[in-house]
């Protein structure tokens, strides 16, 4: 028996590469929860559903794949019911939002004028300079790394979309970067909804 209890894993990197399962990653799983190990497997790539991730592993022979979290719910999380998001990520983070009780809203120009709550960026192949610059739009005049730039020809509605998460509605929250993030790493160690969980361990690939 392994004195590790909770592992965290890392998918892109760490199991796969690519369309390639990286040999001995799949023996690997296999063994620490032979050993006793509950794993917990994470990704920051949002724009795949969490039943895609759970299908490739379940497929190459992993149990217990349904123990996974992506990046995109765990964005979600910071939503409050029944906000409007502006979606500007792939179908992963729409999904995720659906299910945290919010609502989707898709990155065209006939949302120019309409309220937004909140938005999410995240990983997407329809992305472009439209995309993200309505994007931009949607968040505070005022921020605290100063002023937004303006950006001409773009009309938006006059009250200011909240960054996930924040109750005060002015001062923007960014979440980012490559490696699983506190929040993720937090909710992980939960079980997704229940209480924190100690012996946790984290594997995550190695950047040089």
């Amino acid at each position: 028996m392994t004195s590790v209890r909770y592992v965290i894993c890392d998918l892109d990197g760490v199991v796969w590469n690519g369309d390639s399962f990286i040999e001995g990653s799949v023996e690997a799983i296999t063994q620490l929860q032979r050993e006793g190990a509950s794993v917990w497997f994470v990704t920051n790539n949002s724009n795949k559903s969490p039943s895609h991730y759970v299908q490739r592993l379940s497929d190459a022979g992993v149990d217990e794949a349904h123990q996974l979290l992506t990046s995109a719910q765990a964005a979600a999380t910071l939503i409050e019911s029944d906000e409007r998001v502006l979606i500007c990520a792939g179908p992963g983070v729409e999904q995720a939002v659906s299910e945290a009780g919010g609502v989707p809203i898709a990155n065209t120009e006939d949302v120019i004028g309409e309220r937004i709550d909140a938005v999410i960026v995240g990983l997407h192949t329809e992305f472009d300079y439209g995309r993200l610059d309505r994007a931009a739009r949607a968040v505070p005049e005022e921020t605290e790394a100063g002023p937004r730039p303006p950006s001409p020809g773009v009309v938006r509605d006059r009250r200011p979309a909240r960054p996930a998460g924040r109750p005060d509605r002015r001062a923007p929250l960014v979440r980012g970067g490559c490696r699983p993030r506190p929040g993720l790493r937090r909710r992980a160690r939960r079980g997704g909804q229940g209480e924190s969980r100690g012996g946790c361990r984290e594997g995550g690939e190695r950047r040089r």
